[in-house]
C-alpha cells in the first residue's frame, strides 16, 4: 500500500480552502460596503455642525446690535435674502454657503475639508439639505426665539425622505443685553 494522499481527498481539500478564502473575500467586501454609507453619514454630521455654528455666531453677532437687528437677521435667512458662511471657514478651501427655505445641493466636493492632523484634503461627497426657520413668541408679545430644524442627505440623487436624513434642531434665543 502507497502512503499519500489520493487525487479525490486533495480534491476535497482545494475546495474546502477555496471556500474558506472566498468567505474571508465576502467578508472584506461587505465591510467596503457599509464604509460607504458610513462616509456619508459621517459628512452630513460635520457639514451640519458648522451649519448650526455658523448660525449661532451669525445670529450672536446680530443680538450684539440689539433685537431689531436679531429679528432682522432670522426674517431675512428665513425668507433666502441672506445666506450664512459654514462655521470653521479654515478647515474648509473655499467657503460654502448656506440658504435657507430651500432643497439646495452642496457639492462639497468644490470645497476639500481639511480635517485636524490631516496632510491631504479629504474631498467630500455632494449633500442636499433643508433648513427651515421658525420665528416663535413664547411670551406672547415679542419674538426671541428663532426655531431652526436641519435636515441633511447624503448624495445629491434619490428622493429626499425624512426617514435618510440626518435631522437636527435647535433655538437660537435674543437674550437681549445682559
Amino acid at each position: 500500500m502507497r502512503s499519500g494522499f489520493s487525487i479525490i481527498e486533495a480534491t476535497l481539500a482545494v475546495v474546502v480552502v477555496a471556500a474558506g478564502v472566498l468567505s474571508v473575500f465576502l467578508l472584506f467586501s461587505a465591510g467596503l460596503d457599509l464604509a460607504s454609507p458610513a462616509r456619508g453619514d459621517t459628512a452630513c454630521a460635520m457639514f451640519a455642525d458648522g451649519v448650526l455654528n455658523g448660525l449661532r455666531a451669525e445670529s450672536e453677532l446680530a443680538a450684539e446690535q440689539g433685537h431689531a437687528a436679531w429679528l432682522q437677521f432670522w426674517e431675512d435667512f428665513r425668507d433666502g435674502y441672506t445666506n450664512v458662511p459654514v462655521a470653521v471657514q479654515a478647515a474648509w478651501e473655499g467657503a460654502p454657503v448656506i440658504w435657507a427655505s430651500c432643497l439646495c445641493t452642496n457639492d462639497l466636493a468644490a470645497y476639500p475639508f481639511h480635517s485636524l492632523g490631516a496632510g491631504e484634503a479629504v474631498i467630500t461627497p455632494p449633500l442636499r439639505y433643508r433648513i427651515t426657520v421658525e420665528l416663535e413668541n413664547p411670551l406672547g408679545y415679542i419674538t426671541n426665539r428663532a426655531d431652526v430644524t436641519l435636515k441633511v442627505w447624503p448624495g445629491d440623487r434619490g428622493e429626499a425622505r425624512d426617514n435618510d436624513a440626518l435631522i437636527l434642531y435647535t433655538e437660537f434665543r435674543d437674550n437681549g443685553t445682559l
